[in-house]
């Protein structure tokens, strides 16, 4: 009885120790699109220029909180790779860490789908 029980304790081991390592392992295949564009602050008077945001983080959040970050170059441009999905944009100071506020023109939510790249231009305000 005292084998059985341990035979039965043994295999379960086995069995969650291959599921667990399943799960570390790579997928095979990873379906996603890319989401890319500029970042910039944007003037308060119309008919001004957009002014590049180099390093600014980008956070991609999705609808069940889960966040995918990127950060725009020296010139502001940026590319995030996101999974399907809905999310909406949020940028931060790289330096500080604070959340820097997008203009109220911003379109703040997209919906990626898989193998259809998005532009994402993202307009912050300019508090200088």
């Amino acid at each position: 009885m005292l084998r059985s029980v341990v035979a039965v304790l043994v295999f379960g081991a086995v069995i969650l120790f291959v599921e667990v390592q399943k799960r570390k392992s790579p997928a095979a295949h990873l379906d996603f699109a890319i989401v890319r564009g500029s970042v910039g602050h944007v003037p308060s008077r119309a008919g001004g220029v957009m002014s590049d945001a180099p390093f600014t983080i980008l956070s991609f959040t999705e609808e069940d909180g889960h966040r995918t970050l990127g950060v725009s170059s020296t010139n502001g441009d940026y590319a995030a790779v996101l999974q399907a999905g809905h999310y909406c944009v949020a940028a931060y100071n790289i330096k500080t860490g604070n959340l820097v506020r997008l203009d109220s023109r911003q379109l703040e939510c997209i919906d990626v789908q898989v193998g259809k790249d998005v532009r994402l231009d993202v307009m912050l305000v300019n508090e200088g």
